[in-house]
């Protein structure tokens, strides 16, 4: 016996019998029981499974071309399509991130069947999403795409779509990212006590940008680090 993925469908192969009056090969509703499909072979079937070609779902079974008590060569294959349809697989991993003032979204992943990907984003001025290539995004995982048309201090989500062969889609998200905010370029401010006599403090300014090291964590920005750590004032 063989079951789909989905436990929509099971599949039975059989010896049959000597008179030939059973079906050797029987589908059945896998959620209720009900007896579905039967195909009638010639001979008898010893071995039944379910697999994917082309973007559809086949329960397949093999056998001899004459029944098991009987001599004689030949061997039979049989495949029947069944009405679902296999569903579109999620990546594994989607996530975006800032990278030189653009956004870096990237996915992984193992499908087949699948003609590519579409990559959508939120427009923060509205509800809409804006779907950002001309073409389905195609080739092996681990896949990127880079959006450049992004502003700085705004939050962005993306979904991706995968396409299947067969026409079915799926849509996968939303992968969030936050970009920090542009500020002014690095300034030394003045001292202070001014005049000094001995030890004195001088006050500087960096973009937000900045990459940083902070003791505590791992390389971050200034603008995450005023946003995030507790302690700053």
């Amino acid at each position: 016996m063989a079951v789909t993925p989905d436990g929509k469908y099971l599949v039975a192969a059989s010896l049959g019998n000597q008179d030939n009056l059973n079906p050797e090969m029987e589908i059945f509703n896998g959620l209720t029981g009900d007896y579905l499909y039967g195909v009638d072979t010639p001979g008898s079937m010893a071995t039944c499974d379910v697999g994917v070609w082309g973007g559809s779902v086949y329960a397949t079974a093999a056998g001899k071309h004459v029944h098991f008590n009987q001599t004689g060569r030949g061997g039979d294959i049989y495949a029947v399509r069944l009405d679902d349809d296999v569903p579109v697989t999620g990546p594994d991993k989607f996530v975006a991130r800032p990278e030189n003032g653009a956004v870096r979204v990237s996915w992984t992943g193992s499908w087949e069947d699948l003609a590519g990907f579409n990559l959508y984003r939120n427009n923060p001025a509205d509800a809409n999403r804006v779907k950002l290539n001309d073409s389905l995004i195609a080739g092996r995982s681990p896949f990127a795409y880079v959006d450049r048309g992004v502003a700085a201090g705004a939050t962005y989500r993306y979904w991706l779509e995968a396409a299947a062969l067969n026409g079915e889609r799926g849509t996968y998200g939303p992968a969030e990212v936050r970009l920090p905010v542009k500020a002014a370029a690095f300034a030394l401010h003045g001292n202070s006590p001014n005049p000094a006599r001995g030890a004195t403090t001088f006050a500087f300014s960096l973009p937000a940008d900045t990459l940083v090291c902070p003791g505590h964590g791992p390389l971050t920005t200034v603008g995450e680090e005023v946003r995030n750590n507790p302690f700053y004032r």
